[in-house]
């Protein structure tokens, strides 16, 4: 191979990796963000693959509290009673937590 060929073949399989490296973040960041959680969210640490599997599960969840708490958003977390406690420990055993203060308004 000549030096300009060799340049060439070496400037493309660059720009490649780089283009397939930043696309591959860009996918992994879209798939996984948590713009369609609103109370109920995945605990830290759980694995990707079992967050996708169980996404169903997690927004049936989240429509039981956001139907069963405070309807203003900025009440959310002052909920009380026997029944919540019960439903915040359930999501707890099951890898999701119930009210991350990080996504609360006003609270990021």
């Amino acid at each position: 191979m000549l030096p300009t060929e060799n340049f060439t073949a070496i400037a493309f399989a660059g720009m490649l990796t780089y283009t397939t490296a930043i696309g591959t973040i860009g996918y992994v960041a879209l798939t996984t963000s948590n713009d369609q959680m609103e109370r109920i969210t995945w605990a830290t640490g759980l694995p990707l693959w079992q967050r996708w599997a169980r996404e169903e599960e997690r927004a049936a969840v989240d429509r039981v509290a956001r139907a069963f708490g405070f309807r203003e958003k900025w009440r959310w977390g002052e909920e009380e009673g026997e029944e919540w406690d019960e439903l915040r420990e359930w999501t707890g055993e099951r890898g999701m937590v119930l009210d991350k203060i990080g996504l609360m308004e006003g609270m990021e």
